[in-house]
C-alpha cells in the first residue's frame, strides 16, 4: 500500500481541511480548479480537478445571455427617447 500522507493536500484533507483552489497542472501546464473536501463519516478524503475553462462555461454563457439582453434593453429605450425628443422638437 502506498503512503500518500506526505502529499499537502492528502495531509490537509487528514487535518479535515478542504477548500477551492487554483493550480496550474505541471505535467500539462494547465489552469485548473482543485477541490478538496473531507468525508468525515468514512476517514475519506476527495479530490477533484476541473479545467477553469470547464468549470466557468455554463456562468459565462448566463452572463453573455443577460449582457446581451440588458444592452438591447439600454438601446431600445435610449432610442424610444431619442425619438420621442425627436418628434418633440419638430412639434
Amino acid at each position: 500500500m502506498t503512503d500518500f500522507s506526505s502529499i499537502a493536500i492528502v495531509a490537509k484533507l487528514l487535518k479535515g481541511l478542504g477548500g477551492a483552489r487554483r493550480i496550474i497542472t505541471l505535467s500539462k501546464r494547465k489552469n485548473v480548479w482543485l477541490l478538496t473536501n473531507r468525508v468525515s463519516d468514512y476517514g475519506w478524503g476527495v479530490v477533484i480537478t476541473q479545467p477553469i475553462g470547464l468549470a466557468f462555461i455554463e456562468k459565462n454563457k448566463r452572463l453573455k445571455n443577460t449582457l446581451i439582453i440588458h444592452s438591447l434593453i439600454v438601446f431600445l429605450v435610449i432610442s424610444i427617447a431619442l425619438l420621442i425628443l425627436y418628434q418633440h422638437d419638430h412639434l
